[in-house]
């Protein structure tokens, strides 16, 4: 017999096997939940609401995974572009400039997510031109 902390040849085997498969299931269900998140991406009401379905699944209100891990396939849908679009320029720019500075530099405009959209492209063709 093994040594209780040491696994046998076979038993690493199986483990590694064991493994494997608990990974294949793992992405299957992934995989799933995407397929069930593909007919639409749900409404969502403020820019926090945006960043958080860019950045982290809802499974409660049907999105099992977050957008930003979402295909290219499954976002370019005539259905989702949109939505996608908006949440992907609220949330990069979130996940950019942290939220402390976030909300500082776009405090004014919080409550009106098409405002806020168009000065984050304002702020980011001013950025270009500086780097230029």
């Amino acid at each position: 017999l093994c040594a209780p902390q040491l696994l046998c040849a076979p038993q690493l085997l199986y483990a590694s096997q064991l493994l494997c498969a608990l990974q294949l299931l793992s992405a299957l269900i992934r995989l799933s939940d995407l397929k069930a998140d593909m007919n639409s991406i749900p409404s969502a009401v403020g820019w926090r609401a945006y960043v958080d379905q860019y950045l982290r699944p809802d499974p409660a209100n049907g999105l099992h995974v977050a957008l930003k891990q979402w295909p290219i396939k499954m976002r370019n849908t005539k259905k989702n572009r949109e939505k996608y679009r908006g949440r992907a320029l609220i949330g990069s720019e979130y996940e950019l400039r942290g939220e402390a500075e976030f909300v500082k530099e776009y405090a004014t405009m919080h409550s009106d997510c098409n405002k806020l959209m168009k000065a984050i492209v304002k702020k980011r063709d001013e950025r270009k031109k500086k780097k230029a």
